[in-house]
């Protein structure tokens, strides 16, 4: 059975209705971009890696306001910097469990 919804529509997943043991489901309507999607939380994780006192709700409200209004390449740039600021991290963190428990 194949059923379309336009925005707004709804549809019963109740198990005494339907027989649920397959669904497929796909979405098309305000769908946003995933790079600047990924970018901009990048871009926050990276700034409260580098200062952990700005993870808190004002702080990142306002600065997600603010990375609204960027253009794509400057918050794939900052995407970056987060996600290998991330890494980076990782290795960190591994590399001193390895110091302290006399690990190679």
């Amino acid at each position: 059975m194949v059923l379309s919804l336009k925005k707004g529509e709804a549809i019963s997943l109740r198990k005494e209705e339907n027989d649920l043991s397959q669904i497929t489901i796909g979405l098309g309507w305000d769908m946003a971009d995933p790079v600047q999607k990924k970018g901009f939380l990048n871009a926050l994780f990276a700034e409260v890696l580098d200062d952990p006192s700005k993870n808190t709700e004002d702080y990142l409200i306002t600065r997600a306001k603010e990375l609204v209004t960027h253009e794509i390449e400057t918050l794939k740039l900052l995407a970056e910097k987060g996600k290998l600021d991330m890494e980076q991290k990782n290795v960190d963190q591994v590399t001193n469990i390895r110091k302290q428990f006399h690990v190679k």
